[in-house]
């Protein structure tokens, strides 16, 4: 299968996946409503595999919308990468090094449950993890196989460049190089030059291009590229994160909601704006506050500070914030969440930050949803409102490991 790798306006940009297909269609729905949704192009940007045991039905439907919609594509993620290389889905030898990869370092076996019924396979001994990688092959159907190895590394459109990480600051090349051995799939030492002393340098591995995610740095300070923004995902981020040189919409990871898309309606945008939905009168009143900013406005911050303001508010009056657009003057896209409004509508969209104990505890720590820090507004065993307690833990998640550091009841009394 041959994916485009120029894509025309409007374009709207999905995070990671990991089988997330149940995220997928909720996000689809809500994106369906979009005017843009017609005659926009999809732009998935990597991460298909593995988290999930749906991988199976989340590949099929994403051949079905990129089919579904011409002249759309999917870039590759690390996740793919490494499956790719490891399983010798592209029908050359498998990759020494991914093969021990993705069996040490990846969480592959929702995979292989995905495809082989519920196996799940044994990474050790090597001969063993070796043939529990030709099985997985063999299952596959050849579709997917063929989509999976045929992924471009990057896609772009006249002012954007969509790919899973970002280009490198470590390179001693400029980002027109990068980006050209981005379109040829390249990752040569002799041409990228890793520039003596960096971490590109020391840790460089021929099987792994940073782009792709061998340095996580560059999700959130890739280099510029001039006259285009970079649209990428890998990192897990709180919230969807845009400035002048990238645009970042990784907030799910395959680990909980929400699915971010990003929708670029054009090329430029000659303001920065922001636009908030809700669903109670507090709400359309607070929207009608806030102002959009000329990109020569001298404080393009002011829209981030009352996005965070609002966010507080969420919590305070309970309202629930359906989706959150920031943008600045040349990354003019619209945010769209999977994420439907809760029970309790304590704004656990997308507020920077402010999330419920119980979403740290799964999302960092591996820990089940805790009873002991609720997700509504009842107080916790601390005494203290469990709205206080997530502001005092602005970006900061609770650590079950480190629980003196964290100590709610050593907090300042409300």
């Amino acid at each position: 299968m041959n994916l485009p790798t120029t894509v025309d306006y409007p374009i709207i940009a999905i995070g990671d996946l990991h089988g997330r297909v149940e995220w997928l269609n909720k996000l689809v729905t809500r994106l369906e409503q979009l005017p843009e949704w017609p005659s926009a192009r999809l732009v998935f940007l990597g991460d298909l595999v593995d988290r999930t045991e749906t991988v199976k039905q989340l590949v099929s439907r994403v051949m079905e919308l990129i089919a579904a919609k011409p002249g759309s594509t999917c870039v590759t993620g690390n996740h793919d990468h490494a499956l790719v290389n490891a399983a010798a889905l592209h029908d050359r030898p498998a990759s020494a090094y991914w093969v021990k990869r993705y069996g040490g370092a990846y969480d592959h076996k929702w995979t292989f449950r995905s495809y082989l019924d519920g196996h799940s396979p044994d990474y050790l001994p090597a001969v063993k993890w070796e043939q529990e990688l030709d099985r997985l092959k063999a299952a596959m159907p050849s579709e997917h196989r063929e989509f999976l190895a045929s992924l471009p590394w990057m896609a772009e459109a006249e002012g954007h460049i969509f790919l899973h990480n970002g280009l490198s600051q470590e390179l001693d090349c400029p980002a027109s190089v990068q980006l050209e051995c981005l379109r040829r799939k390249v990752w040569d030492r002799a041409v990228v030059n890793p520039r003596f002393g960096t971490n590109t340098d020391r840790l460089f591995t021929p099987d792994y291009p940073v782009w792709l995610g061998a340095d996580r740095t560059l999700s959130a300070n890739p280099l510029r590229f001039p006259g285009k923004v970079q649209v990428s995902g890998h990192e897990k981020i709180a919230a969807p994160d845009a400035n002048a040189v990238r645009i970042r919409i990784d907030t799910s990871g395959g680990v909980v909601e929400p699915l971010t898309g990003a929708c670029s309606a054009a090329r430029t945008s000659r303001r920065c704006s922001c636009s908030v939905t809700g669903e109670s009168p507090f709400w359309g009143w607070w929207a009608r506050g806030l102002h959009t900013h000329s990109s020569s406005s001298p404080d393009r911050e002011a829209p981030m500070r009352s996005i965070r303001t609002l966010a507080l508010a969420a919590l305070v009056y309970g309202g629930c914030i359906a989706a959150t657009a920031v943008t600045p003057a040349r990354a003019d896209a619209q945010f769209v969440t999977s994420y439907y409004s809760t029970p309790f509508g304590y704004g656990y969209n997308y507020n920077y930050g402010v999330y419920p104990a119980g979403y740290y505890n799964y999302a960092n720590y591996s820990y089940p949803y805790s009873s002991y820090y609720n997700w509504g507004g009842n107080t916790t065993p601390s005494g203290y409102p469990q709205w206080y307690v997530n502001y005092m833990r602005w970006n900061r998640p609770y650590n079950a490991y480190s629980y003196p550091a964290y100590n709610p009841y050593r907090w300042r009394r409300w």
